[in-house]
């Protein structure tokens, strides 16, 4: 330059940004784009849901058989092989689906009557049986050990029995823990319900007397129960959060910080809350 004055420096190029990078390299978090911190968020909450298929996948993996929802026999003085027959795949329950085994058994844990109605498959035909009494198994002080009077057949282990079954154990496992939520939520089930780090270390030590299946049955449930939990639009949660970021991926415009922080407050502080009256109820059932 004749005049003796330097050039200005050439202005840097636009950083190329897109709504799915597979690296974003020399960026902050805080400096990616809304809908980035979306997705990387929820990246990182899915990684429970993803964590607890692997163990359930392993678990059916090493199963000896796999049950599936059809009648191979009933048990001595059976009363339901009057309406329902070997081969009998079942539907619903007293209007509750059963995809697995494992809801059949499920609502005859928890189901107090002995009659209801049943929805089975009988060759290609639905039917809708009427007042199906069963006859649970009892001990001798008149417990119930098994509700169920009939036993149901194995499915064959092969790659797509072992997905289904796999698939079906998550579905069971994901409706228990949201039913769950829900039954709180209505009040059907108090706080007093719930465990805490206490309990769940009762549990952990229990599944171990058992067996390492029970022990990898009780991974998968806690897995899956943390990734829901943290999916939830609770204050201080991810999926808090992540309904901020949808919002400024919206509107263009982040969620004050200053309301932020006090809804994360008010959160946190409920959590603690519930975190130590848990803990109190853990303690005074060992006591």
């Amino acid at each position: 330059d004749e005049s003796g004055e330097s050039a200005p420096p050439p202005a840097p190029k636009p950083r190329k940004t897109t709504l799915f990078p597979l690296v974003v390299s020399g960026q902050k978090f805080e400096d990616a784009t809304a809908w980035q911190r979306f997705f990387v968020t929820l990246c990182g909450a899915l990684m429970n849901f993803i964590l607890g298929v692997v163990v359930l996948l392993v678990l059916v993996l090493t199963m000896g058989k796999v049950g599936s929802t059809t009648i191979a026999d009933f048990s001595e003085n059976a009363t339901s092989s009057a309406a329902l027959q070997e081969g009998d795949t079942i539907l619903q329950i007293c209007s509750n689906p059963c995809w697995t085994v494992y809801d059949i058994t499920d609502w005859f844990y928890t189901a107090e009557e002995e009659t209801c109605n049943v929805v089975v498959l009988r060759g290609s035909e639905v039917l809708e049986l009427q007042d199906v009494t069963f006859t649970p198994t009892r001990d001798a002080d008149g417990n119930v050990l098994y509700g169920m009077d009939f036993r149901v057949e194995p499915m064959k282990k092969d790659l797509r029995h072992v997905i289904v079954m796999t698939c079906d154990m998550y579905s069971y496992y994901s409706r228990a823990i949201l039913g769950s939520f829900f039954d709180l939520l209505a009040g059907k089930v108090g706080v007093e319900e719930l465990s805490g780090p206490l309990g769940t270390v009762s549990a952990v030590n229990q599944a171990v007397h058992y067996g390492w299946r029970e022990v990898l049955s009780l991974l998968a449930l806690l897995t899956i129960n943390v990734g829901i939990f943290n999916l939830l639009p609770i204050p201080a949660l991810d999926g808090c959060k992540l309904l901020f970021l949808a919002w400024e991926g919206l509107t263009g415009h982040p969620v004050p910080p200053r309301v932020q922080g006090v809804i994360n407050t008010a959160g946190t502080v409920a959590l603690v809350w519930l975190m130590i009256l848990v803990t109190m109820h853990d303690i005074s059932r060992f006591l």
